[in-house]
């Protein structure tokens, strides 16, 4: 009898967890949706990314190297920004309490490129395809975003932080320093541009 009662109480106990844990993540979310938007869009005003729909696993990796100071250096106001927000949400369980949640927030349908997708977009980003996928699903084995659900204006304000040494320039990034060494490839303000039109409006088909 006492393992059957053991038995029919470990479902409550797993229920009353994950109860408390949902209740848990809607407080915290609170603190991120002042900047990410209640359906983790993101927001362009405040440069802060859409959440919704990005892998749980790179989410906790930038929360990790945000509060470590490998990422959000001097020059980086919205990285700065965020590792003064992890020292309200410093424990990693929270974080990926937050992960959880984040991944039942609905994921938004790409909206239409504020550019005409060009073959020039098109042509820098095949050099991307080996680590994001042809549709910028990204890869958890390659520690890669899904690129497919960011807007363009962060794509390309990432990818000018990585040139300029604002990302990735650290020994715990080393995903951070692959792209560093990959946006070689872009040479100008205009293929910044083009490629990041090209992830946000041509590469989700």
């Amino acid at each position: 009898m006492l393992a059957i009662g053991t038995a029919l109480c470990q479902p409550t106990s797993a229920a009353g967890t994950m109860a408390m844990n949902s209740e848990r993540a809607r407080q915290l979310y609170v603190i991120c949706a002042a900047c990410h938007g209640a359906r983790g869009q993101g927001e362009q005003s405040l440069e802060a990314p859409a959440l919704a729909g990005q892998q749980p696993d790179y989410m906790l990796r930038q929360l990790h190297l945000f509060a470590t100071g490998s990422r959000g250096v001097e020059g980086d106001p919205q990285g700065m920004q965020m590792r003064r927000i992890l020292k309200t949400i410093s424990s990693q369980d929270d974080w990926e309490i937050l992960g959880a949640y984040i991944g039942t927030l609905p994921v938004p349908e790409p909206g239409p490129s504020a550019f005409a997708t060009t073959t020039k977009g098109l042509q820098l980003y095949q050099s991307c395809v080996a680590c994001h996928g042809a549709g910028g699903e990204g890869s958890r084995t390659l520690e890669s975003p899904r690129l497919s659900t960011l807007q363009a204006w962060y794509i390309a304000n990432q990818l000018r932080k990585f040139k300029a040494g604002l990302r990735g320039a650290t020994p715990e990034d080393a995903a951070g320093a692959r792209m560093r060494a990959a946006v070689s490839v872009l040479h100008s303000e205009a293929d910044i541009v083009a490629v990041a039109e090209y992830i946000s409006g041509g590469s989700s088909k």
